[in-house]
């Protein structure tokens, strides 16, 4: 059976902003946040120091469309994948707050060696024979079909 992905169109993250757009006013997100949106999806200057955001164009075999990003330091990045961090900061976060990067997943104090085999999450516990594990939440979700997974 064949599977067609669709490409994503600079249409089709045209009509992604919007909706983005209209769920954040909806919201009754602050002002600034809808802002950025716009900045993001047809470029112009940094509201805080006035510097042009740089355009990005993506294009692959699955997308092919270009939006803005900020080209100054005024908003944090990333430490891992370097997005720019400038929605989180325009909902009030500072960059010392965010724990956990929305793109790649990046965390601020990552518990070494205790990730969730089931979720990716890492975790806090008792030592246990191995490192490699399911967190206690995820230990309780799949319990039973772990168990009916033997059988």
């Amino acid at each position: 059976m064949e599977v067609k992905i669709d490409k994503v169109t600079q249409e089709c993250f045209l009509e992604l902003q919007r909706g983005a757009w209209k769920s954040a006013s909806d919201a009754v997100l602050p002002k600034g946040y809808l802002n950025l949106l716009m900045l993001e999806t047809t470029g112009g200057a940094c509201p805080v120091c006035g510097k042009s955001w740089k355009t990005i164009t993506v294009k692959n075999h699955f997308a092919d469309f270009v939006y803005y990003d900020p080209a100054c330091q005024c908003y944090a990045r990333c430490p891992g994948c370097r997005v720019s961090w400038h929605r989180e900061m325009a909902m009030g976060s500072a960059a010392a707050e965010i724990k956990k990067c929305p793109s790649c997943g990046w965390v601020r104090e990552p518990v070494y060696g205790r990730i969730c085999v089931r979720c990716g999450e890492g975790y806090v516990s008792a030592f246990r024979q191995s490192y490699y594990g399911k967190c206690p939440d995820c230990e309780k979700r799949y319990a039973k079909a772990d168990r009916a997974a033997q059988y």
